[in-house]
C-alpha cells in the first residue's frame, strides 16, 4: 500500500539525517531536494552537538492536497511521527532534548511522480525500478547498473519537499 511504501522511505529519510548520509535516501529524493538535504546534513555535520533521532514511528499520514502540474502528479501529505529526538556534545552528553521522552514530530512532505505511473503492490524500497537490480545511486540519482536517473518520479513518487 502507499503508506507502508512511504513508511519506509520516510524511515530512510530519517535514517539519512540520524547518519549524515543522504545517499541512504537518495533514490526517493529529487535533484533540488537532495541538493538542500546535503545542506541540511552539512549543516548538521558542522555543529558542535550531534541531533539524534531515535525510535522513530510514524503516528499519522494526513493526505492534504493532489493535483496536476504539467505531467507530474503531486501530493502533499501531513505527517506526525513520534521519536526520542535529542542533541549531544562531543562527549555524548545530552544537550538539548531528552533520551528518555518521546516526542511528536510533524513533517509537511511534497511528493511527484510522472503522470500515468501506477504504484506497484510491491513494497520494496531496494531494488531498483528499471533494471530490477540491487539498488546503488550515485550523487545525480543515476542507478549504477543501468545507468537510468531514478530519482525524477518516471518510476515513482520521490520526495521534493519537506517542511517541520
Amino acid at each position: 500500500s502507499f503508506n507502508e511504501l512511504f513508511s519506509l522511505i520516510y524511515k530512510l529519510y530519517e535514517d539519512s539525517l540520524n547518519k549524515q548520509d543522504s545517499l541512504l535516501v537518495r533514490p526517493f529524493i529529487d535533484d533540488d531536494f537532495y541538493f538542500r538535504h546535503n545542506l541540511v546534513i552539512n549543516g548538521l555535520s558542522n555543529r558542535n552537538d550531534r541531533e539524534k533521532r531515535n525510535y522513530v514511528k510514524i503516528k499519522d499520514i494526513l493526505f492534504r492536497d493532489f493535483k496536476i502540474v504539467d505531467d507530474k502528479q503531486v501530493l502533499v501529505l501531513d505527517v506526525t511521527s513520534k521519536m526520542k529526538k535529542y542533541s549531544v556534545d562531543k562527549e555524548g552528553e545530552v544537550v538539548t532534548g531528552s533520551k528518555d521522552d518521546f516526542i511528536d514530530c510533524h513533517y509537511v512532505f511534497t511528493l511527484i511522480r510522472r503522470v500515468g505511473i501506477e504504484s506497484s503492490n510491491e513494497v520494496n524500497t531496494s531494488i531498483c525500478p528499471n533494471c530490477r537490480e540491487v539498488i546503488k545511486v550515485n550523487d545525480d540519482g543515476v542507478c549504477e547498473h543501468c545507468h537510468v536517473d531514478i530519482a525524477t518520479g518516471d518510476f515513482g513518487w520521490v520526495i521534493t519537499d519537506v517542511k517541520e
